[in-house]
């Protein structure tokens, strides 16, 4: 797949990168908090949303396993999903693993939680402010929306809790409006005030819905979705200003694909369809994504592998460059 058929372009663009990387380690190192002649630099704020698949307990994998992943990732802050188990009383995992990372943790309504190796300077419904060394401040929201109806297997008539088939792009908007949109017009209208003060925010998760920057008329033609679609969550967030960074960088959905649904069965699988589902959408003056991963189970499918993978979705790694003034 595309880790394979684009590694000439792969190398170069890596290559760029490291470039520009290098000049930011020159000046700030990650972890230590700049001096007083030192906090106008820029800095790198690393990423990443995982869903841990129940707690773990769907995949039946140790949480070292899921450990292993964050060790090997090294972000600066996780936004998880589906923190805990699926028996009653269960544990929230993602606090275990941020007690086990030594990190600092944040719980949110429905299994969502954020994790950083810095500190947190405060929250709002659903996002945790997390504080740089420099002392800038990023609102990281993690979101988890709602699994069903799942419009690409309506489309593909695979049959999925109940969800109606259907076949034009306007029942799959008007179904996935009806799925979801209520719960990301709340996310959005608690972080209104951020977004309107051009405040670096980071919104990242299972989206479980598919984006209009990948089911394109193109994709369409060539055979990578059934019909283009401009699905109504990420024209949302698009309106918004969030930028998705997968997009931002690998603009190509022929080339970059980037699925994270789902390592748990194979692509051409007649009863699944694979897609780009979790995603991190970014706005904000200063705040610019350098480095994109996808992480999973294989090179095949993956930036960044960690086997066994314990999860049903891939993970996504955004590497920003943050520049700017501080919080006074």
């Amino acid at each position: 797949m595309h880790a394979i058929l684009h590694r000439p372009a792969r190398l170069a663009r890596a290559f760029l990168l490291a470039c520009g990387l290098a000049l930011v380690a020159a000046c700030t190192s990650r972890g230590a908090s700049p001096g007083a002649d030192d906090v106008g630099l820029p800095e790198t704020f690393d990423v990443l949303t995982l869903n841990l698949w129940h707690g773990g307990d769907a995949g039946k994998r140790p949480l070292e396993d899921t450990l292993r992943v964050l060790q090997k990732a090294a972000p600066d802050a996780v936004c998880f999903q589906e923190s805990r188990g699926l028996a009653e009383g269960r544990p929230d995992n993602a606090a275990v693993l941020a007690e086990r990372m030594g990190w600092s943790y944040m719980a949110f309504s429905g299994g969502r939680g954020v994790a950083t190796r810095h500190r947190f300077a405060g929250r709002t419904r659903h996002a945790a402010i997390v504080e740089l060394p420099s002392g800038r401040q990023v609102h990281v929201a993690s979101v988890h929306l709602p699994a069903a109806p799942y419009q690409p297997y309506q489309l593909a008539k695979i049959p999925y809790e109940g969800g109606r088939f259907i076949s034009t792009e306007a029942e799959a908007i008007d179904e996935a409006k009806a799925a979801r949109l209520a719960n990301l017009e709340a996310l959005l209208e608690d972080l209104e005030s951020a977004l309107d003060d051009d405040a670096p925010v980071v919104v990242a998760g299972d989206f479980n819905e598919p984006s209009h920057l990948d089911w394109t008329a193109a994709a369409a033609r060539a055979g990578a979705c059934p019909i283009a679609v401009r699905w109504p969550g990420s024209m949302l967030l698009e309106e918004s200003g969030l930028q998705d960074a997968w997009r931002a960088l690998h603009p190509d959905p022929l080339a970059w694909p980037g699925h994270t649904w789902t390592p748990t069965t194979r692509p051409d699988d007649p009863k699944d369809r694979h897609d780009r589902i979790d995603r991190v959408h970014h706005r904000g003056a200063g705040l610019r994504p350098v480095r994109v991963k996808v992480l999973g189970e294989s090179i095949a499918t993956s930036d960044l592998v960690v086997a066994p993978w314990p999860s049903d979705h891939r993970g996504v790694l955004v590497s920003f460059l943050a520049t700017g003034a501080p919080v006074e």
